[in-house]
């Protein structure tokens, strides 16, 4: 969840919702710093999780994220495809 929350860039909706999202934390919580990478993405969004003043906004942003998600037809890659 932490790459599809704080660090995927494979869509222009989601990379707009997160902007959104980081700058209402900005406002709420200063302190938070972003993650740079995939290695921080998960102890960023712990930190989030913990930090009751965004819950709120959290809790907006993740049901934005399962909405563009749910928008886009999933495609497994062949190699993770049971032949029968």
């Amino acid at each position: 969840p932490e790459h599809a929350l704080l660090m995927c860039t494979a869509s222009d909706a989601l990379l707009a919702a997160r902007v959104d999202f980081l700058v209402r934390v900005a406002h709420l919580w200063p302190a938070f710093v972003a993650p740079m990478d995939e290695d921080d993405a998960l102890t960023a969004l712990r930190a989030l999780y913990g930090e009751k003043a965004v819950h709120n906004v959290l809790g907006t942003y993740i049901r934005k994220v399962f909405r563009i998600f749910e928008a886009v037809e999933l495609q497994w890659p062949e190699m993770y495809v049971e032949r029968q």
